[in-house]
């Protein structure tokens, strides 16, 4: 099985940090090359296609522990609602439309705000 990390719906910065976290990453020594070349212009090219993964939950976590290592918060890995092995990179008010919210710290998701507010107390408390 293959993990596809779809980067269409983030900006070309975010896309080269994105990508060049996922390539330095010790665990991903195989990743289809010419799919990460992307070009705005051939939406197809804005999928990063993860061969040696096989495992979509981990694969999400990578992409999470990126995210908030390189502190960008304004966006969430989410699991596509279409695709089985496909994982979204949204702006996190576009991922909140669709009732997810994450928490900024550690990348968890939850289903509610109230949720998600109960869970942040917890990293202020600890």
């Amino acid at each position: 099985m293959v993990v596809k990390i779809d980067i269409s719906h983030i900006p070309d910065n975010l896309k080269a940090v994105i990508l060049n976290g996922i390539e330095t990453d010790e665990d991903n020594s195989e990743i289809d090359t010419k799919e990460s070349d992307y070009n705005n212009s051939n939406p197809n090219n804005n999928i990063v296609t993860l061969n040696n993964e096989n495992n979509i939950r981990r694969a999400k976590q990578k992409i999470k522990d990126i995210l908030i290592k390189k502190r960008i918060r304004e966006y969430v890995a989410v699991d596509h609602d279409k695709e089985e092995n496909m994982i979204l990179i949204l702006k996190k008010n576009h991922a909140e439309k669709f009732g997810i919210y994450h928490c900024p710290h550690c990348g968890m998701a939850f289903d509610s705000e109230i949720q998600l507010s109960t869970h942040q107390r917890i990293h202020y408390l600890i």
